[in-house]
């Protein structure tokens, strides 16, 4: 008869594209009592880092005694992609590396 456990784990990602880790655990309490038990989780916490190439994130909640706080908080470098640009009343995106791309090299559908 286990009155508390500890559990816990991680997992980790690698990738050509972003390094992630995440990680878990909590203190169950777990009574037997024969007609009726009692399962409860007395604390635990989560939280999880991830990394690309342009950004990265971090989240993290924990809980104490049913209470829950949770946070998270987001970084990026470099400026946002520029996709569209206005010139007088037309508005131009970028969409494409050849000019002809959509059959309109000579601007008469899209400007």
């Amino acid at each position: 008869m286990v009155v508390l456990s500890l559990k816990a784990g991680m997992s980790v990602t690698f990738s050509n594209r972003q390094f992630g880790l995440s990680v878990y655990g909590s203190l169950d309490v777990d009574i037997d009592l024969g007609f009726f038990s009692i399962k409860r989780t007395l604390a635990g916490f989560s939280g999880e880092i991830e990394l690309t190439a342009a950004s990265a994130s971090l989240a993290a909640r924990v809980t104490v005694a049913g209470f829950s706080i949770s946070g998270s908080y987001s970084w990026s470098w470099g400026a946002p992609p520029v996709i569209t640009h206005q010139i007088d009343d037309v508005l131009y995106l970028n969409a494409g590396d050849v000019v002809d791309r959509y059959g309109d090299s000579d601007g008469e559908l899209y400007g």
